[in-house]
């Protein structure tokens, strides 16, 4: 009996009309498991099955993992046992790259042109699909079914477009004097013509995740959600380490958030923002901008024996916090799968105060002691957007969050040296300045 083959277009393309197939079983019974298993791990070999079968035909050495010891032994032994008619591709024994990476390599090459925004939102729902996709295929499944069916929403028809795309530009390079063609496949005639009831589950997905986006807009029109807590701490140690210079910033509450030093320097030195000026960085998409002005101090007299002053001045922290998504990052009770399809956010912060502190003060130093008073004010612009399949089923989200500040809701700590006059706070080199922030307000959206 001869053997049976299938080649990687067909495999993948089977794996999503049987993605397709368990969605539409799923979507009839919700408590139905195996439909939900087998969605996951149908979508997740659909993808990466064709984008690596688009890769492999480019150059199959761009599969293979970076990590991997002897990467050019293996791809020589491949070939060997391939001619030699022992394995079905030359990659059968090397370990390759995951789907993410392979994505991401389509993107690089030129083969895609979906916008840099719209490529992070996408990638991170089949980074979910992969987390689903790995408890499924080594472990056991415990998922919430609306989660999987949006994550599902959001990935395979932007998957069935870029893939597409993808096969389409691989045709157009190949001129019509060259005696080598890439193979490509047509995949929503293919699913037509061997799976007709494929599209038409496709277009119950798509309606599903356009209806869930629907429900969002409308969700947060004119909507206000009271007495949400939010707690701010910022650390500053003025001019340390490499420019530009950031503070640290933890929101938590409503918000959630955390750039701690080591969060920032692994953004600073990434492969996408290492070695940029700050002008570059914001023009790039840099995800985190804020700055902490802290105005000259003014010391006046001692007030004891001991050293002690009275200070006044002014602290200013303003910036953004930019966010692919919000899940996770914006919390609110009962709000979460209208969060869900929240992305492309921007939290733009802003906190002022004016204060008078009691500090030790000598010739060397300056070290905050207590806060005596504050009055300022701190306010959240929240901007995100919900987008759907169509124009018509996009809109901006907007939030406004705004709280009074004094003595009892915000401290700070500041310790510097002087400068050589003894007089003069030093803030030009190093010092060390934390600033606690415990709100209680109302999140108005427009």
């Amino acid at each position: 009996m001869a053997e049976l083959s299938i080649d990687p277009r067909e495999n993948g393309v089977h794996s999503l009309a049987m993605a397709l197939e368990a969605f539409n079983k799923l979507h009839i019974n919700p408590t139905d498991i195996f439909s939900l298993k087998d969605s996951v791990l149908r979508a997740h070999h659909s993808i990466e099955t064709l984008s690596k079968d688009i890769v492999f035909q480019i150059n199959p050495a761009l599969l293979l993992k970076d990590d991997q010891k002897t990467p050019l032994n293996c791809l020589r032994n491949g070939y060997k046992n391939y001619f030699g008619g022992r394995y079905f591709t030359v990659l059968e024994e090397c370990q390759t790259i995951g789907i993410e990476k392979n994505l991401d390599l389509l993107k690089e090459l030129g083969l895609i042109g979906i916008e840099d925004s719209d490529f992070k939102s996408y990638k991170e729902s089949i980074h979910q699909l992969v987390i689903f996709r790995n408890r499924a295929q080594h472990l056991g499944l415990s998922a919430d079914p609306e989660r999987v069916k949006r994550i599902l929403g959001n990935t395979i028809p932007q998957s069935i477009e870029i893939l597409q795309e993808a096969y389409d530009e691989l045709s157009d390079r190949c001129p019509d004097h060259n005696s080598f063609r890439y193979r490509t496949i047509k995949i929503k005639d293919y699913l037509k013509r061997n799976w007709p009831d494929s599209l038409t589950w496709l277009d119950i997905l798509k309606k599903e995740y356009c209806d869930l986006v629907q429900r969002a807009i409308a969700f947060f029109r004119e909507v206000e959600f009271l007495n949400q807590p939010l707690d701010i701490g910022i650390k500053d140690y003025g001019k340390v380490g490499v420019p530009p210079y950031y503070p640290e910033i933890k929101l938590s509450g409503f918000l959630n958030q955390n750039y701690d030093l080591s969060a920032i320097i692994k953004l600073k030195t990434s492969e996408e923002f290492a070695w940029k000026v700050e002008e570059e960085l914001i023009e790039i998409g840099w995800p985190y901008n804020i700055k902490l002005l802290i105005d000259q101090p003014k010391i006046e007299e001692s007030t004891d024996m001991h050293g002690k002053s009275i200070v006044k001045g002014k602290l200013c922290l303003r910036g953004y916090v930019k966010c692919e998504r919000l899940e996770n990052v914006l919390i609110i009770s009962g709000a979460e799968k209208e969060i869900a399809t929240l992305r492309d956010a921007v939290i733009a912060i802003s906190a002022k105060i004016e204060y008078v502190m009691e500090a030790n003060v000598d010739s060397h130093h300056l070290s905050s002691e207590s806060i005596k008073n504050a009055r300022g004010q701190l306010n959240i612009d929240l901007t995100a957007f919900a987008k759907g399949y169509e124009e018509a089923e996009t809109a901006e989200i907007n939030g406004k969050y705004t709280v009074d500040l004094d003595e009892t809701n915000t401290s700070f700590r500041l310790n510097t040296f002087m400068k050589p006059d003894g007089k003069t706070p030093d803030l030009d080199g190093n010092y060390t300045l934390e600033w606690t922030i415990n709100a209680l307000g109302h999140l108005r959206f427009k």
